[in-house]
Order: structure tokens, then C-alpha cells, then sequence
């Protein structure tokens, strides 16, 4: 039982649990431009397509690899990692508590909670210890994912944010 419960808790996606909660929680909170509708209305198929195929890469890639917060690596990929979720949560805060009037009109607050998780996503990669297979961990691997989906989902909220902001 007690090495069970070792490779959960050493397990990266156990990072995600608190966006995922996060999220759940308060996305039916966010303004109406931020509901997948409104949000997606528009929006070029392939970058939907793309953003979704990243997406699921940056989230299902911690599955394979264990963290270790207590390395030197690991203790600044804490650091990086908290400061993230703290900002990632920051930001939808302000959307959920500022008026329409404020974050319309600025693209930074509008985009904040899709360019915030490359913090909490660099964190992560900064933690990662090693694959649960014959394979050297690298953070690029992570990383590299992460940056493109980050991309693709800043461009996916620029969109929204001009349509919104009309």
C-alpha cells in the first residue's frame, strides 16, 4: 500500500489536480466570453484542432514521468510551479471579480489565464525526475509541448479577445 501510494504522489500529473479542481469549480463562473461557445465562436478549425492535440500532450505527458520537489532542480520547479497556479488563479479571479468594462478592454487581463500555465507547466518540468521507462528525461520534452500549446491557446484567446472586444 505504502509504495502505492509513492508512485501517485510522485507522479507529475498529481500537479494538475489543482487546476483540474480549479477549473471545475469556477469555469461556469468566468464571464460569458470565456464559455465555450462564445469563446470557441469563430475560431479557425485547425487552430481549435491543434489546440485540443496539445493540449491533451501537455496533460497526459506527466503521467509518464515521476517528480522529485526535493532535488535542486526539483525545489526551484517548486517554486516556479506555485508562483504559476498562484498567478493562473489570479487571473481568473480578476475576470470572475472585475467588471466587463475593465477586461474587455484590455487584451493582457483578457489572455492572462491562457498565457499564466506556461509558469505552472515550466514548474512541473522543472520537478520531473524520470520516465517510467528506458528513457532519459529531458525538460524540453515537456517543455517544448507546452510552449506550442501555449501558442496556439494565446492565439485562440487573442482571437476572442479582438471578437470580443468589438
Amino acid at each position: 500500500m505504502g509504495h502505492l501510494f509513492n508512485l501517485i504522489i510522485q507522479n507529475g500529473v498529481i500537479l494538475l489536480i489543482p487546476v483540474f479542481i480549479w477549473n471545475f469549480l469556477l469555469a461556469s463562473k468566468l464571464p460569458p466570453a470565456y464559455g465555450p461557445v462564445h469563446f470557441d465562436e469563430g475560431i479557425p478549425k485547425p487552430l481549435l484542432v491543434a489546440e485540443g492535440g496539445f493540449r491533451m500532450i501537455v496533460f497526459l505527458l506527466p503521467l509518464l514521468f515521476r517528480i522529485d520537489p526535493s532535488g535542486q532542480s526539483g525545489k526551484a520547479g517548486l517554486l516556479v510551479y506555485a508562483a504559476g497556479v498562484l498567478l493562473y488563479f489570479a487571473s481568473w479571479l480578476a475576470l470572475i471579480c472585475l467588471p466587463e468594462r475593465i477586461w474587455r478592454k484590455r487584451v493582457l487581463l483578457f489572455t492572462a489565464p491562457a498565457v499564466t500555465p506556461l509558469i505552472w507547466f515550466t514548474g512541473i518540468g522543472l520537478m520531473a525526475d524520470a520516465y517510467y521507462f528506458n528513457l532519459p528525461f529531458r525538460l524540453w520534452h515537456y517543455l517544448l509541448p507546452c510552449i506550442v500549446f501555449t501558442a496556439i491557446h494565446v492565439a485562440h484567446s487573442l482571437l476572442a479577445f479582438r471578437k470580443t472586444s468589438l
